[in-house]
């Protein structure tokens, strides 16, 4: 009865939580005492506690079903565990941050009004990002990561209001994946990890990434679950940074996504008189950015990464998956105040 009982608890748990006005009383008034709880521990060790954990799960599981299969442990008992252990792991996801994915959209906790979306707008708002991405323009050829850390932060604590975000809902150290190169073939550049609260970076992609990947996954930290919304997060403190280098990250950022959607919505000839206003370094910097992704990336591992992420994605309400981290760019035009 106590599997059911378990069951119950945890569904019914999901059903309030997912009504979005509990949500966001949750990540408001319980979710900064849960980050800052997990996140005091896991700032203690220089490692990340997410990979290990995850790496336990992978032996642990296989394990069990091994021991069951060879009767070293009964096989009710190995059910039993294998209840407990994902029962745990799925709540344990769930109320110390998951929640957060029910929480209202990012147009009701910064009050921004929706841009109604056309090709108009959309060509007013590319001349205007044009004309900030070449006047943000620098060389870029390292990063002093805890010069950037400390500058995101600050903007951060600054931009909290308006951003819509609790500070500082915890602490943040900066970890590197445990197997940066298996991260690095996966194409993935950042990640945020739930369990402990902590925030990662992949250190593989060229320097003008990381400010941006960082602050992205800082916004995670603070209870922003949609991908997208922590893209505009990013873009919106990378851009107020005093740092040069963190400002035109953070143009960097949107980069490919802005022209992606150009492409998609403007006529050929329309696209290359736009092209042609930029300042051809930053296009020189944005194809030594995919170039240096292109040379570490397993196409196969990739894809793989990706169609799995996109169902975890679905799964948890956010309903294009995978798409939903270009869904910025209608973000942005708002952000712009069209």
């Amino acid at each position: 009865m106590r599997y059911f009982d378990c069951i119950f608890v945890l569904i019914l748990s999901l059903l309030v939580f997912s009504d979005a006005s509990v949500a966001e009383w949750y990540a408001q008034s319980i979710y900064p005492g849960i980050a800052a709880g997990l996140s005091m521990i896991s700032s203690r060790f220089a490692f990340s506690l997410y990979d290990i954990f995850i790496i336990v799960l992978i032996i642990f599981l296989p394990a069990c079903i091994i021991f069951g299969i060879s009767r070293i442990i009964s096989f009710r008992k190995i059910l039993s565990i294998l209840f407990f252990v994902i029962f745990g792991t799925v709540s344990w996801f769930y109320l110390s941050w998951g929640i957060n994915y029910f929480r209202p959209d990012i147009y009701h906790r910064m009050a921004l009004r929706q841009a109604a979306f056309d090709t108009v707008v959309f060509a007013n708002f590319l001349d205007r990002y044009i004309d900030d991405i070449n006047a943000a323009f620098c060389v870029v050829d390292e990063i002093d990561l805890d010069k950037v850390d400390l500058e995101l932060e600050s903007v951060y604590s600054i931009e909290a209001e308006r951003l819509g975000i609790g500070f500082p809902c915890g602490r943040r150290r900066t970890k590197r994946p445990v197997f940066g190169d298996l991260i690095t073939k996966m194409g993935i550049s950042g990640y945020f990890g739930p369990f402990f609260n902590e925030v990662h970076v992949n250190f593989y992609p060229h320097p003008l990434d990381i400010p941006y990947t960082l602050a992205h996954e800082k916004a995670h930290q603070f209870g922003v679950a949609s991908e997208a919304e922590c893209n505009l997060l990013a873009f919106a403190v990378c851009t107020a940074s005093s740092l040069p280098d963190v400002r035109y990250s953070g143009y960097m950022g949107a980069f490919g996504y802005v022209f992606s959607y150009a492409r998609r919505l403007m006529g050929a000839e329309e696209l290359r008189s736009r092209i042609n206003r930029l300042d051809q370094r930053i296009i020189s910097d944005y194809k030594r950015s995919i170039d240096r992704w292109q040379s570490g990336i397993n196409q196969g591992l990739s894809e793989a990464q990706s169609k799995v992420y996109d169902v975890y994605l679905k799964t948890n309400r956010i309903e294009s998956g995978i798409s939903n981290y270009s869904e910025m760019v209608g973000l942005l035009v708002s952000f712009y105040g069209y």
